[in-house]
């Protein structure tokens, strides 16, 4: 049996689309024969089972091995201050080598997509003699983190990059390496939905005579400080009537919205522009089956920014507009499964928000061709892909 241990520093409970993607890989490896993944934390949160249990169900996750470490950097996790975060770096790397070496008869592979956890990986590595491999999410722009990465990359038996761009830039450095997106589609959450769109707007007290246009994600900043580019969607609605409304579901605190309220406001649209706090995952399914058109801004334009919740957006049954990127176009295919736009252009939005509406058939043209692309890209294939990889290079 294959056993790998997943490293991690993630707070369980943040709502942040990366704890989904990384339970649900770990589920999906689990699934894969004669394999045995346990994810292990330093966010204490769950150190209960009814915790542990709770978590599963809210993900919609079958359960599997997981740890969470009693760490003494729980006590700073939610400071802001500078100093006491990198003193929380440090005391989870060291709760997490401390556990790597005493387990270490308990499992044949490092598994890990932090490069804070250096010292755990590292030790790993060169004195426990086990093979360790890195996804790859980002080029970070903070130089130390970078630096940290790519020293880690170097020396990994493997890297699984999350974007073809991510893989280009990281073949100079290790090129033993696969692309697997960092997410991948699934019917589940959108076939519990049994409500009609009428029923969920009445539900969910969003405006039942409009045409929403949805967006469920991070409205603040991205990991490497870039703005999400929800203000492109904003900037659409200027040259839209009065039918067209924006809804983003994912605001975290009063913050997240002040820079997108003051430009709705400035270009009076601010009666046309719905923020509503991040909910549950089960929940989000609900908002995206109340929403006519789901929209996805230019998330940082970088390189690597593989937008996971995309390849969930597939299986939602609603057209998709996105901000036409490398990332983004390596899922997305323009009038065959969604529209890509210059993201640049707030009228190019516009236009192609105002397309699905009055276009005969291209609605269900971009449906039925996001739910045949949808089949290429499941949990299933994306661990055994990763499975196979770690076989062939441990």
């Amino acid at each position: 049996m294959l056993r790998i241990l997943y490293i991690t520093r993630m707070n369980y409970f943040s709502n942040k689309s990366h704890v989904y993607t990384t339970t649900k890989t770990c589920e999906a490896m689990n699934l894969v024969g004669d394999t045995k993944v346990t994810l292990v934390s330093t966010d204490n949160s769950l150190l209960q089972e009814g915790a542990k249990n709770k978590f599963f169900d809210g993900l919609n996750i079958k359960p599997f091995d997981m740890v969470s470490i009693d760490s003494w950097s729980n006590s700073f996790k939610n400071s802001s201050n500078r100093l006491v975060n990198w003193l929380e770096t440090l005391t989870t790397d060291l709760s997490m080598l401390r556990f790597v070496f005493r387990s270490r008869k308990d499992f044949d592979v490092l598994y890990f997509r932090d490069p804070t956890l250096f010292f755990s990986v590292l030790t790993t590595k060169i004195f426990l003699r086990k093979p360790i491999f890195m996804e790859l999410h980002a080029i970070l722009s903070a130089n130390l983190k970078r630096k940290m990465t790519e020293f880690l990359a170097k020396r990994a038996d493997g890297v699984i990059s999350i974007s073809h761009g991510l893989k280009e830039y990281y073949d100079n450095i290790n090129n033993v390496g696969i692309v697997s997106f960092c997410s991948a589609s699934s019917m589940e959450d959108f076939n519990k939905v049994t409500e009609s769109k009428e029923e969920l707007r009445g539900k969910l007290n969003l405006p039942k005579d409009k045409i929403l246009i949805g967006y469920a994600g991070n409205l603040s900043y991205t990991g490497n400080y870039d703005s999400y580019g929800t203000e492109e969607i904003i900037n659409s609605l200027q040259h839209l009537d009065e039918r067209f409304v924006f809804v983003g579901v994912g605001k975290k605190n009063s913050n997240d919205t002040k820079h997108l309220e003051k430009l709705a406001a400035d270009l009076g649209v601010i009666d046309r522009v719905i923020f509503i706090h991040s909910v549950p995952k089960k929940e989000v399914a609900e908002y995206l089956m109340t929403f006519d058109i789901l929209v996805h801004p230019s998330a940082g334009r970088r390189v690597a920014n593989s937008p996971a919740k995309l390849f969930e957006w597939l299986s939602s049954g609603k057209p998709i507009i996105a901000a036409k990127t490398q990332a983004i176009a390596e899922i997305l295919t323009n009038e065959k499964n969604s529209l890509l736009v210059d993201y640049e252009d707030p009228n190019a939005w516009s236009l192609a928000i105002n397309s699905i509406v009055e276009e005969r058939g291209l609605k269900e043209k971009l449906i039925n061709g996001a739910n045949e692309t949808a089949k290429k890209y499941t949990w299933e294939k994306r661990g055994e892909a990763i499975i196979k990889f770690i076989n062939e290079n441990k």
